[in-house]
């Protein structure tokens, strides 16, 4: 007889992600999603506030409390605290950021 076990465990850490905000379908206004820059994959936010609405869209960085899946992957945040960051086509290109060094 063949036995297997399904886990689901996950576990939690302060953290970050990078990534580019969306809204989500819930009539939650406290939800959203965010696109993770490093994996391409959507991870759900909560955040205790609606003013996300002007920043749809907008790369960000978001920390707080992040769940993992047992196999590492991000699976959601609880946000503390969001930062706006420019968008890439402002961000310096290899030859602006060498001129800065010399």
């Amino acid at each position: 007889m063949k036995v297997s076990k399904k886990v689901s465990e996950e576990y939690f850490a302060i953290g970050s992600i990078e990534g580019v905000l969306m809204p989500s379908q819930s009539s939650d206004s406290n939800v959203f999603y965010i696109r993770d820059l490093l994996t391409n994959k959507i991870v759900s936010g909560r955040l205790n506030t609606d003013d996300l609405i002007a920043e749809w869209g907008k790369r960000v960085i978001v920390s707080g409390l992040v769940s993992y899946s047992c196999k590492g992957e991000k699976l959601g945040i609880q946000v503390d605290t969001i930062e706006l960051l420019l968008p890439e086509y402002e961000l310096p290109n290899l030859d602006e950021v060498i001129g800065l060094l010399k």
